[in-house]
């Protein structure tokens, strides 16, 4: 009961404010836009949103630097709210002149990611490269800001053992953890691995693989082959200690 009520307060009073003062929309109120239409639509989560903005508020948001920002914070929810996502992650500006500042629409969608056929890249957007989506008429322009592929995501920290402090930022990137050099995030405790375990970011969130390491690897206590981490999970490898975290 009082989630839905919550819910409409978020719903139709901020709404209301937005319509009576006519305020400017902030990055902030599209990220909890974002993260409400996430909660709205379930699984499978939308991997194309597309935020359609009055002529003011267009100008002003519509670009690569707010697209990075929404992406980013986007992707930090799914790991904390234990989520996953298929497919590239596409943010969109449209552009609807008869709106008043302060509001905006949001529409999402699953999108497949495929290579567009010819009558798609005739309607795609020539500065963004990317298609445009349809169904969409009211809109005078829709651009589509591709998302810069690496972010720092999540932060994993020493806890305990030889290298206590040491840490390492995650992004999209495969990182390897254990005693080799070429590793890249190298431990000097003797009980870990040469190769000892290695993290991938696939369906937006971080796993780790135990890479059949001597003494195995260990995520909130539990030896696992593999397993998708949650904010502030405990990973242990050897005698080290490790905390994955959001950043």
């Amino acid at each position: 009961m009082i989630e839905r009520v919550e819910s409409f307060l978020g719903d139709h009073i901020e709404g209301f404010f937005n319509r009576k003062f006519s305020s400017h929309l902030e990055p902030v109120e599209l990220v909890k836009g974002l993260e409400k239409e996430v909660r709205r639509q379930g699984m499978p989560l939308p991997n194309s949103y597309v935020f359609t903005l009055g002529t003011e508020d267009y100008q002003r948001l519509c670009s690569h630097r707010i697209a990075d920002e929404l992406g980013l914070a986007l992707k930090k929810h799914i790991i904390r709210a234990d989520l996953s996502m298929d497919g590239k992650l596409g943010i969109c500006f449209g552009l609807d002149e008869a709106l008043r500042a302060g509001n905006y629409r949001l529409l999402s969608r699953v999108q497949q990611n495929r290579v567009p056929d010819a009558a798609e890249r005739a309607s795609s957007d020539a500065e963004a490269q990317t298609i445009v989506l349809e169904e969409r008429p009211s809109l005078s322009e829709v651009r589509c800001l591709n998302l810069p592929p690496e972010h720092d995501l999540a932060l994993l920290t020493v806890t305990d053992g030889a290298d206590k402090g040491a840490s390492s930022a995650l992004g999209e990137r495969k990182i390897y953890l254990g005693r080799m050099e070429r590793n890249e995030f190298i431990l000097t405790d003797t009980n870990v691995s040469r190769l000892h375990a290695w993290i991938v970011y696939e369906h937006h969130r971080h796993t780790i693989y135990d890479a059949e390491s001597r003494n195995g690897t260990f995520v909130n206590g539990d030896r696992i082959s593999s397993r998708r981490l949650c904010d502030g999970d405990e990973i242990r490898i050897g005698a080290t200690t490790l905390r994955y975290e959001v950043s």
